[in-house]
């Protein structure tokens, strides 16, 4: 199971804190006019996520579907 902000001891919070800052804080590496806007990598990572974001949830879906389906043997 993926750890939530609720299930992070105080440590831990604090190291995920201190990353998105540097994340924030380090510049853009993608290529100029690939994502207007975008001046750090942290921009870069929401930039990256929103564009594979449907291309993943498809593929998880549809072999969940497929699986449903097949589970019956």
């Amino acid at each position: 199971m993926m750890p939530t902000r609720r299930t992070l001891t105080k440590p831990q919070r604090r190291e995920y804190v201190a990353a998105v800052k540097c994340l924030q804080n380090k510049p853009s590496i993608l290529p100029a006019g690939t994502s207007a806007g975008s001046k750090s990598l942290f921009d870069d990572f929401v930039y990256v996520h929103l564009q594979s974001t449907m291309f993943i949830h498809f593929t998880v879906s549809h072999e969940r579907n497929y699986q449903v389906r097949n589970a019956g043997g």
